[in-house]
């Protein structure tokens, strides 16, 4: 696990699934820093990046 960015509520950091192989990002996020209009803001970045399909932006899978 590599450490990528940090943010003010997250960090992303770069994984490789052990079974697998595949490497992804993880964006860590601290919910216990979050107001409820930032929760918000993180619900809808959620919403729009599911929708989102072009090969230079990955998947998004909610843990």
């Amino acid at each position: 696990i590599f450490f990528l960015f940090r943010g003010a509520f997250s960090v992303v950091r770069r994984c490789v699934h052990k079974a697998t192989g595949i490497e992804f990002a993880a964006k860590i996020i601290n919910t216990k820093k979050l107001s409820a209009r930032d929760f918000q803001k993180l619900e809808r970045e959620a919403r729009i990046c599911r929708k989102l399909q072009h090969p230079n932006i990955g998947k998004l899978y909610v843990l």
